[in-house]
């Protein structure tokens, strides 16, 4: 009995292998010059992190959709990728090894067609065969994704049914590797229901939270509004001074990259280093609040470059008046010190911020 069940196994997976082979042909046979063909076959059931390990940098992902909003994946190594182009575009694959590049959206839209012809011909293919054609059946390609990062968060935490390829182009050394990753539908019809639907929302919420608190943010801090002629900026040069109130130490707003407000602060030194202290709570400032402080073209003035003394020492904090906090008052912080560094930045802003 054992040795029986053995071999119904041993033909399956026969059945099934050959059905991969003939249908991964028949993709070829579409594309004139694409002499490839598959020399392994391995499925196995695989978990959401499983599928995020092998989506290496470099390779080619696409989502694949298929029925009921199902979500797949096809990755392919850059050699396999590279072959596939390079049959489509030139009817030929040369036998050197290709150069590392990053896949493009123009390599996604040459391969689209080659996928959802492959998809089809491997479910056509194991209905014959008796296979487990709903694996494979209605998927087709979905969108092209230039980055693996975002696996975690696009594909369900569901069980997956791993599908791995070697292909081989021509008779030549070159060869590469191609994965079709889907959702295990044993699985998934068994696990269906409110409660299911109600759990993988929770998770996608919680992955996405996660990836969302994880982004960094960029703030600037606007002392000072400056308007300035055009051919006053133009004569700027390195060492210059920009001469700013000394009002603009009390009164500063942290804003985003679009000018928005996030909060209010001053200006001071903590440690040796320039610090901001917050006068307000991170989203309390007003949405029309602004740096109080908009010099005219008028009042603005610009020292020219030359020598003189920031009297601050960074080597002590000892002579600093500091709060319990260790944060410096900003009568200790020249107002000339501060400018003289504004000025001197490479990428300081021609408006004056």
């Amino acid at each position: 009995m054992a040795a029986r069940t053995r071999a119904a196994a041993s033909a399956d997976n026969a059945a099934f292998d050959g059905a991969i082979r003939v249908a991964f042909g028949r993709m070829a046979r579409t594309r004139r010059g694409l002499d490839a063909a598959v020399t392994s076959v391995k499925m196995s059931p695989a978990s959401l992190a499983e599928v995020v390990e092998i989506a290496e940098p470099g390779m080619f992902l696409s989502l694949l959709e298929g029925e009921g909003d199902r979500i797949g994946l096809a990755v392919m190594c850059h050699s396999l990728m590279a072959g596939l182009v390079e049959a489509v575009t030139t009817a030929r694959v040369a036998d050197a090894p290709p150069n590392p590049r990053k896949p493009t959206r123009t390599d996604a839209a040459l391969l689209a067609p080659l996928l959802d012809t492959l998809l089809q011909h491997i479910a056509q293919r194991l209905a014959v065969a008796g296979g487990a054609a709903a694996q494979f059946d209605g998927y087709v390609y979905g969108s092209f994704l230039d980055d693996p990062r975002p696996l975690g968060v696009l594909l369900e935490d569901v069980p997956y049914q791993m599908l791995r390829l070697r292909v081989q182009f021509g008779d030549g050394p070159r060869e590469g590797d191609m994965y079709l990753v889907l959702p295990d539908v044993a699985q998934a019809q068994g696990t269906t229901g409110p409660a299911q639907d109600t759990t993988r929302q929770a998770q996608w919420t919680a992955q996405l939270e996660a990836t969302v608190y994880a982004a960094e943010v960029q703030l600037d801090a606007v002392l000072c509004r400056m308007q300035m002629k055009l051919s006053a900026v133009s004569t700027l040069k390195r060492g210059d001074v920009l001469c700013l109130p000394e009002s603009a130490l009390e009164a500063l707003s942290l804003e985003t990259l679009k000018g928005h407000v996030v909060a209010k602060a001053r200006l001071g030194q903590a440690r040796g280093q320039r610090a901001v202290r917050l006068t307000s709570q991170p989203g309390e400032a007003p949405e029309d609040y602004d740096v109080p402080f908009t010099l005219p073209v008028s009042a603005a003035r610009i020292l020219p470059a030359g020598p003189f003394d920031t009297g601050v020492d960074t080597d002590t904090d000892s002579e600093m008046d500091t709060d319990m906090h260790g944060f410096a008052m900003p009568d200790d912080l020249p107002m000339q010190t501060m400018a003289e560094d504004i000025a001197a930045m490479p990428d300081a802003p021609t408006d004056g911020q």
